[in-house]
């Protein structure tokens, strides 16, 4: 699984993924992007599960999504579509979930939605395959363990507040150290966050993305955020 940080203004969003993909025991198999820039929109598009889901997406909205807004109405649908083709083609099936950040041109705003599907319990804040809005300044996929986001100090004043990105990144941290369980055993859990911090800026003049930060997580091993080589 992976980690999407999302926080967006009147002006912007900004949008912060690992790069780690592990397999079912939480060993790394492969380090890379997770998310799909949408310049035409302006937006984003990241995931959690499922790599080819990004690729498949585009693939499948070809032209025919030149907007936000489009792919908010076609979000759902079309995630249910790719959820289909990777059972013919035998994929193993688990929890998928899309972050979709950009412009609405119908609400004039800067916004970030959410879906998620697969074999996963229900949320009682959030029903499978039904789009939710982030209502707040920030969203976190998953949402840290409260004990690491307050070991790392982001309990502090309010009056001191600390920039932007630097906030994003220490919650990525917490996410990092946080366990995910076990789908198939919930009462064993994994590291599931790391590679690498990439950042994704959008505004009305244009799109930014650059490696912020790299772990030096070992393929086939577990992540380890507490020690040794993956620390």
């Amino acid at each position: 699984m992976s980690g999407i940080i999302a926080m967006a203004d009147a002006s912007s969003v900004l949008m912060l993924t690992d790069g780690a993909g592990t397999n079912g025991v939480g060993h790394l198999q492969w380090i890379g992007s997770k998310v799909l820039l949408m310049p035409e929109w302006p937006g984003v598009v990241a995931v959690r599960g499922p790599s080819q889901f990004l690729w498949a997406l585009r693939t499948h909205w070809g032209v025919e999504v030149p907007s936000f807004d489009v792919a908010l109405a076609r979000v759902v649908e079309d995630g249910q579509i790719v959820e289909e083709m990777h059972r013919l083609h035998r994929y193993p099936l688990t929890e998928w979930e899309i972050v979709l950040a950009g412009w609405s041109e119908e609400r004039q705003a800067f916004e970030v939605w959410d879906v998620y599907g697969g074999p996963i319990p229900d949320f009682e804040d959030h029903p499978p395959l039904t789009l939710r809005k982030m209502v707040g300044a920030m969203g976190a996929w998953p949402a840290p363990d409260q004990d690491k986001v307050e070991a790392l100090g982001l309990h502090l004043k309010p009056d001191k507040p600390r920039p932007v990105v630097e906030t994003a990144g220490l919650i990525m941290l917490a996410m990092r150290a946080s366990q995910q369980p076990d789908p198939r055993d919930p009462s064993r859990g994994h590291h599931t966050i790391g590679g690498f911090m990439q950042e994704t800026i959008v505004t009305h003049e244009g799109m930014s993305t650059r490696i912020i930060h790299r772990w030096p997580d070992r393929i086939g091993e577990p992540i380890n955020p507490h020690g040794g080589v993956n620390s």
